[in-house]
This record gives structure tokens, sequence and C-alpha cells, in this order.
């Protein structure tokens, strides 16, 4: 990456891709990856597999607060070549591609997922997440976009089924009686904050406030309830 981005070079190497920080097992890592000691069988040297787990994690760190603006230099080259009956809209590594016909979108497409694989800091694995004709309702970023009420923005499916998990297994939580009282608001306080902040993403969902309202309501005060 040091030749494709405008950064310096010890900058990508001990920041963006924290390359330092990448340590390298030992060979008792053996102990639980390779347990029956058929990975060692055919590397023959065990100190090669621990090699091979440090390089394997070299990059952009999961997480990184850098990491949305990295993927947009390196896809730069890639978006700015988009034909005239191509729209593409990015985000960090997520890409709309919106074309005048369906054949010409998957066709854009496919070129995407080559250029991605072929990328000089790659190679990069592109993956579909949803694809649709003129006119229907498609999902982007979390986001279910309907186009035919008048293009608003709603939780996808799987957004609103990770958040029921998350919300079900909070509330989970505040049922167990063992917890002392200051465990309880602790949690609470968390799932107040969760159910704030998803229901702000999704504030042009007509439904949020009365979701909003009805889940912080589900919540209540757990300490006074048990009492």
């Amino acid at each position: 990456m040091p030749g494709l981005l405008p950064i310096s070079e010890a900058v990508v190497k001990h920041v963006l891709t924290c390359e330092n920080l990448c340590l390298i097992p030992g060979s008792t890592i053996l102990n639980w990856v390779d347990p029956d000691g058929e990975i060692s069988a055919g590397i023959g040297d065990p100190d090669l597999l621990a090699e091979t787990i440090a390089e394997g994690r070299w990059g952009i760190p999961q997480g990184s607060v850098a990491s949305s603006y990295v993927m947009e230099l390196l896809l730069v080259p890639i978006l700015s070549g988009a034909p005239e009956d191509i729209r593409l809209v990015s985000y960090a590594d997520n890409i709309l591609v919106m074309g005048r016909t369906y054949d010409a979108a998957m066709s854009m497409l496919k070129n995407l997922g080559e250029a991605l694989w072929s990328h000089p800091a790659g190679p990069f694995v592109s993956r579909l997440v949803s694809k649709g004709q003129f006119g229907e309702d498609f999902e982007f970023l979390g986001y279910e976009l309907q186009i035919s009420t008048s293009s608003i923005a709603v939780p996808s499916y799987k957004n609103l089924a990770r958040f029921q998990w998350k919300f079900d297994t909070g509330i989970d939580a505040l049922q167990d009686e063992s917890l002392g009282d200051k465990k309880r608001r602790k949690i609470a306080k968390s799932l107040r904050q969760y159910v704030r902040s998803w229901c702000a993403a999704f504030r042009h969902w007509p439904k949020a406030a009365t979701y909003r309202k009805a889940r912080l309501k589900d919540i209540g005060d757990p300490v006074i309830e048990f009492i």
C-alpha cells in the first residue's frame, strides 16, 4: 500500500497496517490449531505454521478508524472509470451499482469484481448482498430502500433481526435475579443507549419513534421491578 496511498511508508507500516503489532505466535499454537498433528505432518517445520498465521493477519486491522478512509483511497481508480450509463455510490468498501438496464448493472458488477481481485493492494473479494430490477426495493448499508414508497429507508430484515436478538439477549440478562442491583442498572443503561443509537440511525423510518418508545418501556427499571 505505500506506493498506492498519499501517505508516508512509515505511517502505512506502523499505523494503518500495524505490521509491528502482528506478533508471531510460538510453536505451542500447534497444540490447539493442530492437536492431531495432521497439519504439522505436511509442513515439517512447526515454525512455518506460526509465520503463516502471522502473515495472514497482515493488512488493515478490523475496526480501525482509518480503514474506511484507506479503502476509499484504494477504490478511487476503480470507481472513477465507470461508463456513462452507470452510477456508483460508495461508502468505505460498500458499493451500490445502478444502471439504466439490468444487464448493464450486472456487467459493471462483474467488472468491479475482476478489478478488485486484481487490485495492486489486493486481492479483494467482492460479496453480493442484494440485487433487483428497476422499481424493486433493495438493500444497502443495512437499509432497505423502498422505491415503491417514495424511497423510504427502513431497517433491512437482517438488521432488524440482529437488533431484536441483541435486545432480547439484554432483556434476558436483566431477568437474572442472581445479579446485583448495580450490575442490572449497568446492563439496562447499555441497552437503552443501544436502542437510542439504533433508532437514531433509522430516524427517517416512520416507525422509528414508536419503536424506540416501546423498546425503552420494555427495559423499564429492572431494580424497581425486582423489589
